[in-house]
Formats: C-alpha cells, structure tokens, sequence
C-alpha cells in the first residue's frame, strides 16, 4: 500500500498540494543506553560507535548514556525510516549487554555525581561535508563542498569526496587522503605531494602503497615508494616494509636508487627485526 505522500506526488492534480508534500526530511532519534535491568548505564560507549563530534550518523545530546541517532535527508518517508532502521540496527548489534530505551519517560536514573557528561572535546582534525548523500546499498558516503579542519580551523577544502560508510564491515580498495606539502627554506621553495592507495588483498592480508613526489629547491625531481605490507599469522603479525628512492638531477646526471626492507615477526611480545639495505648508483 502507497503512503500519502507517495499517492499525492505520483498524480498530476492538485499542484498546490503536490508542491506542500515536495520537501526534504530527516530524523533525529535521541534515547537512552540501559542496562538489561533498566537503569541508565554508566559504562562508556562502545569504540565501535565511532567519535561523536565526527560520525554522520551518530552522535550524543548530554550524556555519555544518550546516543542520538541522525538519518541523512531524503524525498520520502520510505527512505528516511529505511536508512534509520539500518542505523538503529547498527548501535543495536554493537551494544555489548545494553539496550536502547524505547519509552518517553526516561529509565531509573542513578544519582548525578555518577552521570558522566559527553565528551565534546574538540579533535586534532575532522573532515565535514557541506552536504552528505548516503548509498543505502553500496555503503558510501558522497560528500559535496567539504573541508578538513585542525583544531577547528578549515585549512584544506574538497570539492567531492567519496568515503566509506561507518555502517560499512568489509574493507575496500582505494586511494586515501591526498596531501600536499610545502617547504620554505631560506630563498628556496619545494612541494611534496603524495596519492596513498589501499590494496585490501585479504581477510588477513593487506598492503599500503605511498608514492610520494617532490620538486623544486633546486632539484628537478625526486620520488619515493612506500610499500607496506601488513599479514595476521598464527600466533603473530607479518609486517613488511620496502622504500624505493630515487633522485634526478641536472648537473651529476645520476639516478640514486635505495632499497630498504624491514620485516618484523610479532609474537608472543617477541619482536624480530630484517634489515636488509641495498644500495645502487647509476651514473648517466
């Protein structure tokens, strides 16, 4: 069955009342984390849940024991119910002994000396959109206009992006944040920029490719390739990392060329270290 909503903008009649159904809607659900006893809980949220002064979707009002749930902005009331049932479900399953609070009136509260108040504390950095589309389907976020602010303070604006949404389990390939740098010293200038992409190869294995190009201060050109690789093991973690430099320069014409590899064995707090360095110089 078709909701009102639904009916009145599918038909052509009735303009006026077609435009007074045509317009966005969001929720915001607040309630509360209790105990299977009833009582308010008193534990922090779970590290799942993410950072409530950085997570699209979920946040806290007062208390620590007061998650706020916020849906994106949708045409229609299917989509907005579709979207916080799947929020609603996430917090659900990530409790860990706790349930939401389903009633108006709040659950038995302990005295206030023991109510720990949210931590708002602002973070080293965040990403915000100026507007945020959430893929139902695929789990990605679409953010339009955003900037990265350190310490509160916009320094870096991007025009789209596309993220991973927290909702998400599995891990994907792709690029991760971009950054470029600038270095002034005494008349000379050099950037640095760098286009990191994530390899997920495996359940268990993943590997993390860093190139990394700078230019200027009076060198036409040098690079590096960072790969990192990282294996979960029986009993341990395989971690294995490789640099790769090399260097352009106008006068000695020389192509400089190192490789470093460093494989660490963790287990059972044994750290073991490879360090095998080769060096190689090409002249031109």
């Amino acid at each position: 069955m078709k909701s009102l909503t639904d009916l009145i903008l599918s038909t052509n009649q009735n303009v006026e009342l077609k435009n007074l159904f045509s317009f966005n809607r969001g929720i915001e659900r607040e309630t509360l984390r209790v105990t299977e006893d009833g009582m308010l809980s008193e534990r922090p949220p779970p590290k799942e849940l993410g950072n409530i002064l950085t997570h699209p979707f979920i946040t806290a009002d007062f208390a620590e024991a007061q998650p706020e749930l916020i849906t994106s902005v949708h045409t229609s009331p299917a989509q907005v119910l579709s979207e916080l049932e799947k929020i609603h479900a996430f917090v659900a399953r990530t409790l860990k002994n706790e349930l939401m609070w389903c009633a108006s009136m709040p659950c038995e509260l302990p005295p206030k000396s023991r109510i720990k108040i949210a931590n708002f504390i602002c973070p080293t950095w965040q990403l915000e959109g100026e507007k945020i589309l959430h893929d139902n389907k695929n789990l990605f976020l679409y953010q339009k206009h955003s900037k990265m602010r350190v310490i509160n303070t916009p320094v870096f604006y991007i025009p789209y992006i596309v993220t991973p949404s927290p909702l998400r389990k599995e891990r994907k390939s792709g690029f991760l944040s971009p950054y470029i740098a600038f270095n002034f010293f005494d008349t000379k200038t050099s950037q640095s920029t760098s286009f990191p992409y994530y390899f997920n190869i495996d359940i268990d294995k993943e590997l993390l490719f860093t190139p990394i190009i700078n230019y200027g201060g009076g060198v036409d050109a040098s690079q590096r390739f960072i790969f990192d690789y990282n294996q979960i093991l029986s009993g341990g973690n395989l971690k294995t990392e490789l640099t790769f430099d090399s260097n352009f320069e106008n006068k000695k014409r020389q192509v400089n060329f190192h490789f470093k590899n460093i494989t660490k064995f963790i287990k059972k707090e044994i750290l073991l270290h490879n360090y095998i360095p080769i060096h190689c110089l090409i002249g031109l």
